[in-house]
């Protein structure tokens, strides 16, 4: 899902003139949109009315003229409206009405991670309400593909903001499918995000109850220690790292949370094993040198880590290390 900065509504098509009012290359004012729409589905410009129509439900979707657009657009587009609306390659206005149409056609399962792809491309897109309304009708979340779902969740959750609007949608998603980790993981996430660390830290303990859930250990670790809990998230991790022993983050968590603690040596034995994982770690290496000298207090170990960050000036992980050794 893209945001394209350079979209123009009006670069494909010859239209009225007053569809020029603003200039190629100018958002027009959602009133001008709507307008412009009508006029086009007056016609029958079927290819000129889904650009304005997009560009309105960019602008202000909860806005009841949108539905109005995408009833009367899907009216006059007959039997298959989806097929004026393409299904990769889209800016998220044209996703979002390709959303919208998805669920005229009942498709919610299709819709409701198209949606969030949108957001997660947008996080400030005008899309929740329209979700909101989408996952309230009876039997829609229960129908969703978890995993598609949870994956849009988990991008959505890259966006601190997303998290007061999605938390509780990715909890009700979440209740519908508990068994699912990914999706117990987003939930948390989203959570985190709006500081329900309460929130996050029972979906966690209620999914890793359930059985084999790692990510979800993941995200209740991530959940304890935001809430000042260190030694419940190395139990949450370590719970992780019994279902996922091939996972070097969470070997690299483990190892942080050991040097917040004042375990050099706990900490010097986890990011060795994330080393044998995966040799050229870039955060692994400094760290374990940092955690050797920790144990050690070594001139020799602090030389070794002030050679690593002589040689390799971008390393922030180093540089942030070496200050520590100087304080």
């Amino acid at each position: 899902m893209d945001e394209d900065d350079s979209y123009d509504p009006d670069a494909d098509d010859d239209h009225d003139e007053d569809d020029h009012d603003h200039g190629h290359g100018e958002a027009l004012p959602f009133e001008d949109d709507c307008r412009i729409a009508w006029q086009a589905l007056a016609r029958l410009d079927l290819d000129h009315a889904r650009h304005h129509i997009a560009s309105a439900i960019a602008t202000r979707a909860d806005d009841p003229e949108c539905d109005k657009l995408v009833a009367a657009f899907a009216d006059l587009a007959g039997a298959d409206p989806l097929a004026f609306i393409p299904d990769e390659g889209l800016w998220y206005g044209l996703g979002a009405l390709r959303a919208a149409l998805l669920v005229r056609a009942g498709r919610h399962d299709e819709a409701v991670p198209l949606l969030l792809a949108c957001l997660a491309a947008v996080p400030d897109a005008p899309f929740v309400p329209w979700l909101r309304r989408w996952l309230d009708q009876p039997g829609v979340i229960a129908a969703l593909d978890p995993e598609q779902v949870a994956i849009e969740l988990t991008n959505c959750a890259r966006h601190e903001p997303l998290g007061a609007a999605l938390h509780e949608l990715a909890r009700r998603i979440h209740d519908a499918h508990p068994d699912h980790d990914r999706l117990a993981f987003a939930a948390i996430k989203l959570a985190r995000l709006c500081w329900r660390y309460a929130d996050a830290i029972a979906i966690g303990r209620a999914a890793i109850a359930r059985g084999a859930m790692p990510m979800a250990a993941i995200g209740l670790a991530g959940a304890l220690r935001n809430d000042g809990d260190p030694e419940g998230a190395i139990a949450a991790l370590r719970e992780a790292l019994r279902h996922q022993p091939d996972n070097a983050g969470i070997l690299l968590d483990l190892g942080d949370l050991s040097l917040d603690l004042g375990r050099p040596a706990d900490a010097v034995t986890a990011y060795e094993a994330a080393l044998a994982l995966d040799p050229d770690n870039a955060w692994a290496r400094p760290s374990r040198l940092y955690a050797r000298w920790r144990v050690s207090g070594a001139d020799d170990d602090a030389g070794a880590l002030r050679a690593w960050a002589s040689s390799n000036p971008g390393d922030a992980r180093a540089a942030e290390l070496v200050a520590r050794l100087i304080s």
